[in-house]
């Protein structure tokens, strides 16, 4: 299965992240920095969820028009 575009570059934008993430200030690096990290992650799990539903959607589409 090909991997979406948008998923992709959010896997780039993390590798990015983390190593903008480690010239964090110290005082910053703890709170801040696991805030973001967080997001990142959230937002990639997000758009692996959509992926499933819409390739999930489509199949069950597909199966039922060949079943009738």
């Amino acid at each position: 299965m090909e991997d979406l575009r948008i998923k992709l570059k959010i896997e780039r934008m993390i590798g990015y992240g983390y190593s903008a993430l480690r010239q964090f200030p110290k005082s910053e690096k703890h709170t801040l920095a696991a805030e973001i990290r967080q997001c990142m992650y959230r937002l990639l799990r997000l758009v692996i969820i959509t992926n499933r539903r819409y390739h999930k959607k489509t199949t069950l589409h597909f199966t039922r028009g060949a079943t009738t």
